[in-house]
């Protein structure tokens, strides 16, 4: 059987509710209509005056989160970067992995940590620890509670071993001080 397209004009999705595809019932919920086939769009205002605005050098929104705007939030969150842009759809550097996407990896292919022991002291591990080697070794800066760190990952899950919190961050810092 044939899937049922939304009903706006100029909009090739295919129907889920009322007729409408997804985006148009959601404009249809938020705002009494379901619009035209054309994307929306609204200006992103700036900070109201007394009111601070994000961090990120030449940015006027309001803070969001950890001192900056959504937008910068979410891409360093993302990708590592708050000032990285790439649009929808654009074609990725091939074998660069962000450090949140190498994280996943290891969970899906070896497990959480917190199920293992600390490989240092024998505790109880919390995290996956980069052990450093890797000759496809990936570097960026994460944002941490609104501070830039640089960090090293891998994206292959061999090159990480469980560690509680404690033994990681001295591993980290003594690697730092090394380098």
């Amino acid at each position: 059987m044939p899937k049922r397209m939304c009903s706006v004009d100029g909009c090739d999705r295919v129907s889920k509710t009322r007729g409408w595809c997804g985006l148009h019932y959601s404009r249809w919920r938020k705002h009494g209509a379901p619009g035209g086939a054309h994307l929306l769009t609204s200006p992103i205002p700036d900070a109201m005056p007394g009111e601070a605005s994000c961090g990120i050098e030449g940015c006027r929104r309001p803070i969001d989160s950890r001192g900056m705007c959504a937008m910068h939030y979410t891409r360093a969150k993302r990708h590592g970067e708050p000032l990285i842009e790439r649009s929808v759809g654009a074609p990725q550097v091939p074998g660069f992995v962000s450090y949140e996407s190498a994280h996943r990896r290891i969970v899906t292919a070896r497990g959480r940590a917190d199920a293992l022991a600390c490989v240092a002291c024998g505790g109880a591990a919390l995290d996956w620890s980069y052990v450093g080697g890797d000759p496809r070794e990936m570097s960026g800066i994460r944002v941490i509670r609104g501070r830039g760190l640089a960090a090293v990952w891998s994206g292959d899950p061999a090159y990480y071993q469980p560690m509680c919190r404690p033994c990681h961050k001295r591993f980290d810092a003594a690697h730092r001080k090394a380098s």
